[in-house]
């Protein structure tokens, strides 16, 4: 039973697909949850989607495909894959968008490398309902960030012996992948008691009760709804340091890099049929503000990919208007108690 495949299985899409069929053969109903380190499962937090609906039996169930550093180009190529060997079940899936993507000059070479998948860009380029100015523009992309071109080519290419020096490659490094995997299957858990049957409708009033509750056990530190160990590491250093030197001027330019390559995650979507719902994460208002991307700076950023959604004709759901609640926001960037719950509504 898998809710959040780790990154070995993420890699390999043999093993991904066979992760989403399997739950569809045994009578479940899972859709594609896709993002990066907000998808890491941190307790106590029973409105995280992998706990909230891999728990309970509320109609459907999500497989979180994401890790910290994977961004919009990945995300691409993952659903040009996902989609050419069919699992994204009912043509449905969600992205979490996070506004760290955008800064500086948006993804980089290193965070791209170490989350390129040979698999998944094969799988995409060799999809025929993606157009061939795409995929030149996915595999432009993945140039820019440090692939080389001769490697993309042999990847996807149909010449006998690029064929069998890509097996070649494959048994080489076979024996690592397998041992990832090995480890991540170990990991596998029998599913839950109840989860199939006759669906109930979640009790959203007491999930949020219980999401507060959460949150003021975790953050007795401070009253701003940052978990204690986060505040004491990394929070009261930061905030020291800002308010010690003058404040910056409020940043504007927001990664056109990385607004490109989210855009392509929309054409990808766009081209396959499939109906994306994008997430627009917030931040925590009490530490950007001592930032340069102050609340000035952030709204450029949201309005930016809010346009981005309208121009592609895709539903959103805008989180941006709760940077200042209190349990939203586990840390200064990733989903916390009450923002799950909101996000749980809108899956």
């Amino acid at each position: 039973f898998y809710v959040y495949p780790q990154a070995g299985e993420v890699a390999d899409l043999d093993v991904l697909k066979t992760i989403v069929d399997t739950r569809v053969e045994e009578g479940d109903n899972p859709r594609i949850l896709m993002g990066s380190s907000e998808l890491d499962l941190v307790e106590p937090n029973s409105s995280h989607p992998t706990i909230f609906f891999g728990e309970h039996n509320y109609g459907f169930d999500t497989v979180s495909v994401g890790k910290a550093g994977y961004q919009s180009l990945w995300q691409a190529m993952e659903i040009g894959a996902l989609d050419q060997v069919d699992a994204v079940p009912d043509d449905k899936v969600a992205l979490i968008v996070g506004m760290q993507w955008f800064m500086g000059d948006g993804c980089t070479t290193e965070a791209f490398l170490n989350s390129f998948s040979e698999d998944a860009y094969r799988a995409c380029m060799e999809n025929p309902r993606i157009s061939q100015e795409t995929k030149d523009a996915i595999t432009a992309r993945s140039v820019e960030l440090g692939k080389q071109r001769s490697d993309l080519e042999r990847l996807s290419s149909d010449f006998l012996p690029d064929r069998i020096d890509e097996m070649v490659f494959g048994v080489i490094d076979g024996a690592e992948n397998k041992a990832e995997l090995e480890a991540a299957v170990s990991d596998n858990t029998p599913i839950p008691v109840g989860r199939f049957g006759d669906p109930s409708d979640p009790d959203w009033d007491a999930l949020m009760e219980l999401s507060i509750a959460e949150g003021e056990e975790a953050c007795t530190t401070n009253d701003i709804g940052v978990y204690d160990e986060y505040y004491e590491e990394y929070f009261i250093p930061w905030i020291e340091e800002a308010d010690s030197e003058p404040k910056p001027e409020s940043f504007t330019e927001w990664s056109q890099k990385e607004l490109g390559d989210f855009k392509l995650y929309l054409q990808v979507c766009r081209e396959t049929g499939i109906e994306p719902l994008i997430v627009i994460m917030p931040v925590k208002a009490a530490y950007y503000d001592h930032t340069e991307y102050d609340y000035e700076s952030r709204q450029l950023y949201y309005e930016m990919i809010r346009s981005a959604c309208d121009e592609f004709g895709v539903e959103y759901v805008d989180c941006s208007g709760y940077e200042y609640d209190t349990y939203y926001m586990r840390d200064v960037m990733h989903f916390g108690w009450t923002g799950w719950v909101h996000v749980d509504q809108a899956l």
